[in-house]
């Protein structure tokens, strides 16, 4: 099983918006119809636009055609991935977050 695609969407909450006025899931779609949902609280500090983008370009290099089972050598990959300290900063963190959960 591989997945084969990676969808985001934006998701109103209702006040007192607690973790934020919007929830952003991720979607991850196999090859064989299976799907996983993952969650990125947005909290209050908006730019949604760069934490859907972030997703994306995770999505396009470390995620499609991966199998969904193997978690821990996808987290290993992008949690490394930008530099030996293998500490890439919290919004990594939550976009990996919400692609293992989606997993």
């Amino acid at each position: 099983m591989k997945i084969v695609d990676v969808q985001t969407f934006l998701v109103g909450n209702v006040q007192p918006y607690r973790s934020g006025q919007y929830w952003l899931f991720v979607k991850l779609i196999s090859d064989e119809g299976i799907e996983g949902i993952g969650e990125w609280s947005t909290a209050h500090v908006g730019r949604l636009e760069s934490q859907i983008k972030l997703i994306e370009n995770l999505a396009q290099q470390f995620v499609i055609n991966t199998n969904p089972f193997q978690i821990e050598l996808l987290w290993q990959k992008i949690f490394a991935s930008e530099h030996d300290f293998r500490h890439p900063g919290l919004d990594f963190t939550l976009a990996l977050g919400a692609i293992e959960i989606a997993c």
